[in-house]
């Protein structure tokens, strides 16, 4: 999930656009433009939510959102 911010505190850990891997740079485009929570691999995930904010056209925060776990059993 993205969220636009409109500032960021001094001691956040910024990330820049051009410092992400290309997947990761491909993901966050598609989080930005469609403004909706979008699956990503686990490696993709971990990467852009290790900041507190990715510098793109903006500053944008990201948070992981899981999947609820299902209480059955896989069939």
């Amino acid at each position: 999930m993205s969220r636009e911010v409109g500032t960021v505190p001094e001691d956040a850990s910024v990330c820049h656009y051009d410092e992400l891997s290309e997947r990761a740079k491909q993901s966050l485009a598609r989080l930005v433009r469609e403004d909706a929570t979008t699956s990503v691999g686990l490696e993709t995930a971990n990467e852009l939510t290790g900041y507190d904010a990715v510098k793109f056209t903006s500053y944008y925060e990201l948070r992981r959102v899981d999947p609820p776990v299902s209480s059955q059993a896989p069939v």
